[in-house]
C-alpha cells in the first residue's frame, strides 16, 4: 500500500515539473522580446496655411488671385529678412484675357477673308502683403521704407513719398523698369506693395480700388 502511495507521488511529481515547463517554455511566445528599437511613426507635417486678405481663386476688381507664397523680399528685390516680427506674403494676379474686336479689312491677295484675331496678353499684377506687429503699423511702414533707402541705387532708383493712398505710402521708381509701377501703402498694421503696368489705367484705377476695400482689422 505504502509503495502504490510513493508511486503515485512520484507520478504527480513529474506530472507537476511537465506542466511548469511546458508554461514557462510557452510563456515568452506571446511577448516580444527583439531589443530593436521601434521608430515612431510620423505623418508629414501639413503646411500652415497662407493668411491674407487675399486667397487663391479670388475675383479681385478685375483680377483673380492665381497662386500665393510666403516670402522674404518685396518686389523682388527689397530684402526684408532683417526686418523683426513681420510675415511678407506675395500674391500674383492676372486679368482675365480679352479679344480684341476685329477691325474690317479688305483682304489681300492669298489672305485669308476673315482672319481670326489673336487673344491679347493678360494683364499681370503682384500684390505684396508685409504683416506687422498689432497698434505698430507705422513703425513698421518706416522700417521697411529705410530697407528700400539703404538697398536701392540711389542713381537709377527713387523713392517718391505720396500722402493718397492709406495712412503712409510712396512710390518706388526703377529706370531699369520704366514701365513697372511700384506703390507701396500702409493701412493699419499690414502694409501693401503694388507692382503693375504703369501704361495700363485700367490697372492703376484697380490698385486704388483694391487699398479703398483693405478695411485695417480692430
Amino acid at each position: 500500500m505504502r509503495k502504490a502511495q510513493i508511486a503515485i507521488g512520484i507520478v504527480v511529481a513529474l506530472a507537476a515539473f511537465a506542466a511548469a515547463d511546458f508554461y514557462l517554455n510557452n510563456l515568452g511566445k506571446d511577448l516580444n522580446l527583439d531589443s530593436t528599437p521601434v521608430e515612431p511613426v510620423t505623418q508629414n507635417p501639413q503646411p500652415a496655411p497662407i493668411l491674407s486678405a487675399f486667397k487663391v481663386g479670388d475675383q479681385v476688381e478685375g483680377f483673380k488671385v492665381v497662386s500665393q507664397v510666403v516670402t522674404q523680399q518685396v518686389f523682388d528685390k527689397v530684402d526684408l529678412a532683417g526686418v523683426k516680427n513681420i510675415q511678407v506674403v506675395k500674391t500674383e494676379l492676372e486679368k482675365a484675357p480679352i479679344a480684341p474686336a476685329a477691325i474690317p479689312t479688305i483682304p489681300e491677295t492669298n489672305a485669308p477673308a476673315n482672319p481670326t484675331p489673336t487673344v491679347a496678353e493678360a494683364e499681370p499684377l503682384t500684390i505684396y502683403e508685409i504683416q506687422g506687429p498689432r497698434d505698430q503699423g507705422a513703425l513698421t511702414y518706416l522700417a521697411i521704407k529705410l530697407q528700400f533707402v539703404a538697398q536701392t541705387n540711389a542713381t537709377t532708383e527713387t523713392i517718391n513719398e505720396d500722402a493718397k493712398f492709406g495712412d503712409n505710402s510712396f512710390f518706388y521708381n526703377d529706370q531699369n523698369l520704366a514701365t513697372t509701377s511700384f506703390l507701396l501703402t500702409q493701412k493699419g498694421d499690414n502694409l501693401y506693395a503694388f507692382r503693375f503696368n504703369k501704361k495700363s489705367a485700367d490697372t492703376y484705377e484697380s490698385v486704388q480700388k483694391i487699398i479703398q476695400s483693405l478695411t485695417p482689422k480692430p
